[in-house]
């Protein structure tokens, strides 16, 4: 392909993507009159709005638009980027929907008002689809639930109930109870739109993202490919995953072993180079490093300074076997014992004893069978890392002895599917086009899951206990019961595979 041909094709793009994002924008604004003429309910946010609408006298898309402003003011501390969508939905949800409500008459007719709140409805599920398929920044709400879920590690969709119920709680309040209903405020099809849109805009998504049209990379910035060089560096990979493979692991030894095997083993396929002075860099690194939240508390520093010790230098074996394609540079259980007491650590303390030692030491020898070594990253994941994902998983749901719940200091679900939370960040990842590798790790993960639909025992053991899991998670969860617990491949984008 030319640098002509290229250009105008990433133009091309990038113009369709405008335009979806303004049809989208706009279009949420029509549908949301339409739904107000209905007075058979809002969705939470716009119950807030119709609110401050009716307190300052200003017109609906005004107190929309205010809102948003104000909401996307509080990204500045938090340091999230706006982008031509942010922007749109900011303005032209408020305006499309002030020039409807001012041309669209009221109506008394129940079939009427019926049919308004359908199309309504339909129209911003389209709307809010297109916004987000074209891949150009959210509105301000979405990116508030969105920063709290990828860097404060809350549930997405708690974070959303969290939110909307606050708007309508305040929206409400504002308003008054009894005018709230008689304005159609809140109703009936406040409910319906709380529970369609979020499946409707889900389904929608894959055939309006437009995102991956082009193949052709955006061209970087300094800074950006500054940070993409760092990204690529086997030494601040390894550190990275130092840390984050204890919150992958979820207490489990033996999937720490699984997920570090499958990450480094992506990374050498990536073709990141090997760095012969990574290991020694990863030990001094890891003697400041406190325990990510969500682990386990652990008081005892000095059983947290020498995971992290045991850990590090473990990684680095693995790191060295991968690469040079030697099973013999992995510690067997004796040179795991010896490091266990190097490093400072002692029976009494829960990662060395007897039992911990030998989950870690049987994992690694599961890399010493023949044909190990040919094994790919993606190979890794889907015969040893997902089935032992699930057996942690099922644990968490009240089916382990040592942790039939999950600990937490946050007063957070205790059956919590950390599983679901990494498919939805990953997705979340390729839909901005920067997946890392453990983004494609459980892209993998998902593509597993998804191929044991209609299988039983006998043709994959693995589906059963998938299935066992979902029964356990909605066994702990009544009233929010799940049919998966990934998410389906074909909600990624298009080309995520290649990426």
């Amino acid at each position: 392909m030319s640098a002509t041909t290229a250009n105008t094709q990433k133009t091309n793009t990038l113009t369709a993507r405008l335009v979806q994002v303004a049809l989208g924008t706009t279009l949420m604004g029509v549908s949301l009159a339409l739904v107000v003429r209905s007075r058979l309910g809002l969705l939470p946010l716009d119950v807030l709005h119709s609110a401050i609408a009716a307190r300052t006298g200003w017109s609906l898309g005004s107190a929309i638009i205010v809102t948003q402003a104000v909401l996307l003011a509080l990204w500045i501390p938090l340091r999230i980027r706006p982008g031509a969508g942010t922007i749109a939905g900011v303005v032209l949800p408020g305006v499309a929907c002030d020039v409807v409500l001012s041309v669209l008459p009221d109506s008394t007719g129940l079939l009427v008002r019926v049919a308004l709140l359908a199309s309504g409805g339909v129209g911003f599920a389209v709307g809010v689809a297109l916004y987000l398929g074209a891949e150009l920044g959210s509105i301000p709400r979405d990116g508030l639930i969105l920063f709290l879920h990828r860097r404060r590690g809350y549930r997405l969709s708690t974070v959303r109930v969290l939110m909307d119920l606050g708007c309508l709680a305040a929206g409400w309040l504002m308003l008054g109870p009894v005018t709230a209903l008689q304005q159609g405020a809140v109703g009936m099809g406040s409910v319906l739109l709380a529970i369609g849109l979020g499946p409707s805009i889900a389904r929608l998504l894959p055939s309006v993202t437009l995102a991956d049209v082009s193949s052709t990379p955006p061209v970087a910035s300094r800074n950006g490919q500054r940070r993409r060089d760092r990204e690529q560096s086997l030494r601040r990979h390894l550190q990275v995953l130092v840390y984050s493979s204890f919150r992958h692991a979820q207490g489990s030894q033996a999937t720490q072993i699984h997920f570090i095997q499958s990450d480094i083993r992506l990374l050498h396929e990536q073709g990141v180079p090997f760095d012969p002075a990574a290991g020694d860099a990863l030990i001094e690194h890891v003697r400041h490093l406190r325990l990510p939240s969500g682990h386990v508390e652990v008081p005892d520093e000095q059983l947290v300074r020498a995971q992290f010790e045991f850990w590090a230098q473990t990684l680095w074996d693995i790191a060295c076997s991968v690469y040079h394609d030697d099973p013999r540079l992995l510690p067997d259980r004796g040179r795991l014992e010896e490091r266990a007491v190097a490093v400072g650590g002692t029976k009494q303390m829960s990662s060395f004893t007897d039992t911990e030692m030998a989950s870690v030491a049987a994992a690694l020898d599961t890399y010493r069978a023949p044909g190990a070594v040919g094994l790919s990253g993606t190979d890794v994941v889907n015969t040893l890392f997902v089935p032992s994902l699930l057996d942690v998983e099922l644990r968490f749901q009240g089916m382990g002895d040592k942790y039939p719940s999950r600990p937490r200091t946050d007063g957070g679900d205790v059956h919590e599917s950390r599983l679901r939370g990494h498919c939805e960040r990953a997705l979340l990842r390729y839909r901005q086009g920067r997946p890392d590798t453990t983004n494609r790790i459980y892209l993998t993960v998902c593509q597993r899951l998804d191929g044991l639909s209609g299988l039983d025992a006998a043709e994959d053991p693995v589906a059963t206990r998938y299935r066992e899991l979902v029964a356990a998670y909605n066994r702990c969860h009544p009233g929010g019961e799940v049919a998966e617990l990934h998410v389906p491949v074909t909600v990624f984008p298009r080309n995520a595979e290649a990426r």
